[in-house]
């Protein structure tokens, strides 16, 4: 059975309006310091626990937030949730998380707008969750936008996919290389996702042609099988730019298997900077995405928009870093 103030108040022998000042109110005047380390001392040994929903009703403020995410359960993403529940908690909030659904399955308002929630964080949402972020700005609640899929107006913390790419494919020039292929879907290349773009500058730049080794999805798996299937058809390039650090590690893979030499036949470079990268052999070089910054400034852009709707548009734009290891030293 659930603990409630009542259950406090009972056995206090106080009123239910100071035990609750005393658990929610660090600045009530109408409770003694005396009594605020009963009712908490006794609170403690029955074991009440807040009731944060039923509380959000009565004063109208929550501390609750939503996220958005178009993949809890792949690496980057994994890697990103938990980086970003450990810096609300500092930030004195706690995640509720939106239900994933299939492409097209998404209108109409969020699942967490059943509960009471202060804003929204949507991370690499754009596309997937665009309606829903519109509902939600329609109806006033704040939402800020994160990663490197993000509208091109309102609250946002961006990572520099494009800046980053540029330092990978300098780098895999630098050391002499002249075919350097990218990895990556035909999805992003015909939307002009900020990778494919800066490569193709880059490489247009040197007076040089890109080399696209389409995937039919951005996998471990299928970049093996596609690497090898290119192998097969094509002479390999000198140099991979993978699109995000699972195709880089499937890559490996795959010409592991056709007996290629990493970097001496083929260097490679990933992106995203997960941690699986640091434990390969070779270990694989690749781009490191801000996570940690993006998680703080995100919610530092949500506390202050919650705190003043009227703020002007909040934009930061975050350099991502460049690992260079084995595979492609």
């Amino acid at each position: 059975m659930r603990i409630t103030i009542k259950d406090i108040a009972q056995q206090t022998g106080l009123s239910y309006s100071t035990v609750s000042r005393a658990l929610h109110d660090e600045d009530s005047p109408y409770v003694s310091h005396k009594t605020r380390v009963l009712v908490r001392h006794v609170a403690r040994q029955l074991g009440y626990v807040p009731n944060a929903a039923a509380r959000s009703l009565v004063t109208g403020q929550t501390n609750t937030i939503a996220l958005m995410m178009i993949d809890a359960y792949a690496p980057f993403y994994a890697g990103v949730l938990r980086r970003l529940t450990k810096a609300a908690e500092d930030h004195g909030f706690t995640v509720a998380i939106e239900r994933w659904s299939s492409p097209g399955a998404h209108d109409g308002p969020p699942d967490f707008l059943r509960w009471p929630v202060a804003g929204a964080l949507a991370w690499d949402a754009m596309y997937v969750y665009a309606d829903k972020m519109q509902f939600l700005r329609q109806h006033g609640l704040p939402v800020i936008e994160m990663g490197a899929i993000v509208g091109p107006t309102g609250d946002r913390v961006v990572a520099d996919l494009a800046g980053g790419t540029c330092l990978a494919i300098e780098h895999l020039l630098a050391g002499g290389r002249r075919r350097v292929g990218m990895m990556v879907n035909q999805g992003s290349v015909d939307m002009d996702d900020l990778r494919a773009v800066a490569y193709r500058a880059v490489m247009a730049e040197a007076g040089l042609e890109p080399e696209w080794i389409i995937l039919a999805q951005q996998t471990r798996a299928n970049a093996r099988e596609t690497i090898a299937a290119y192998g097969r058809a094509h002479t390999l390039p000198e140099a991979l730019f993978c699109v995000n650090d699972d195709v880089a590690i499937g890559a490996l893979r795959g010409l592991h298997d056709m007996g290629v030499r990493v970097p001496d036949d083929v260097a490679l470079v990933g992106c995203d900077g997960i941690e699986d990268t640091l434990y390969h052999a070779p270990s694989i070089s690749t781009l490191l995405h801000p996570v940690a910054t993006m998680c703080d400034q995100g919610l530092t852009f949500l506390a202050n928009r919650i705190a003043n709707p009227e703020l002007p548009e909040q934009y930061a734009l975050l350099p991502m870093e460049l690992a260079a290891r084995e595979s492609s030293a």
